[in-house]
């Protein structure tokens, strides 16, 4: 196997900062909506997936999220965990 093949199979099986740097832009973008339940969805980057995570108090901020990290760069497909809970 020469060098360059090995590099490439090795940066692919192992997570990058590219994936961990996609996960916090996708986070900072969240932030920056204003909604302030928003702020509190975690973001993990996975072979392609964004997975969001955390509670909203309504559906339409569920939605929101999702549509504000689908314009993240490198996102091919969303994992849409977040939970919608009754407000307190």
């Amino acid at each position: 196997m020469d060098e360059a093949q090995h590099t490439t199979e090795t940066a692919t099986a192992t997570p990058s900062a590219l994936h961990l740097d996609l996960a916090e832009r996708a986070e900072s973008q969240l932030r920056r909506t204003g909604y302030a339940p928003l702020r509190h969805i975690s973001c993990v980057y996975c072979a392609g997936v964004l997975t969001l995570r955390g509670r909203v108090p309504r559906y339409f901020l569920k939605q929101v999220a999702q549509t504000v990290v689908a314009r993240t760069e490198g996102v091919e497909r969303i994992n849409n965990q977040i939970e919608v809970t009754a407000p307190a």
